[in-house]
C-alpha cells in the first residue's frame, strides 16, 4: 500500500492523531464488507462522512436546517490498509483552510494506532433558499476554527 501524504495545507500532517482536536468513534459493521471479505470503498467514505456531519451538528446544532448549509463538492481518499470486521474505528478530523464560501477538511481513519485511510474534502456554504454559495461569516470560521482549527 501507498505511503501516507502529507497535507500540503498549513502543515497538517493527516497521518498524524495529534493534529486532530475532533473525533468521531464509529465501527465496522458485517453489512460494510465487499465480497473479498473487506471493508468496501463506499462505507470507507461513510466512516468520513459520518464524522463530518457530527462536525457540522456541533457547529450548527439545527443541521441540515437553518439559513446556510455547508454541502461536499470534491472529495478525495488515500487508502493504505484493507480493513475487516469486526473494528472499532476513530476519524479525526481538522480544518486545513478556509475561502470565501468553502472550506477544506482533512480527515483520517484509525483502527487502534493504525491509520486505514485518509480523506480531504471541500465543502461550499450555499443558502437553503437559493441554494447559491454565500460567504462563510466570521463566527461560523471562528466556531469551526475551535473545534477543528
Amino acid at each position: 500500500m501507498a505511503e501516507p501524504a502529507m497535507s500540503q495545507h498549513i502543515g497538517a500532517d493527516l497521518s498524524n492523531p495529534a493534529q486532530y482536536k475532533f473525533w468521531q468513534e464509529d465501527h465496522v459493521r458485517f453489512g460494510d464488507l465487499d465480497v473479498i471479505g473487506h471493508v468496501n470503498n463506499l462505507a470507507m467514505g461513510s466512516y468520513f462522512e459520518n464524522a463530518r456531519v457530527a462536525l457540522m451538528r456541533k457547529v450548527f446544532p439545527e443541521w441540515p436546517n437553518g439559513d446556510a448549509i455547508f454541502v461536499l463538492v470534491q472529495t478525495r481518499f488515500d487508502y493504505f490498509y484493507e480493513l475487516n470486521y469486526p473494528a472499532q474505528l476513530r476519524v479525526g478530523t481538522r480544518l486545513l483552510s478556509f475561502g470565501r464560501s468553502s472550506m477544506r477538511l482533512g480527515a483520517a481513519l484509525f483502527h487502534g494506532d493504525a491509520l486505514i485511510a485518509q480523506s480531504t474534502t471541500v465543502s461550499a456554504l450555499i443558502s437553503n433558499e437559493t441554494r447559491k454559495p454565500v460567504a462563510v461569516p466570521d463566527d461560523l470560521r471562528q466556531a469551526i476554527v475551535r473545534l477543528a482549527g
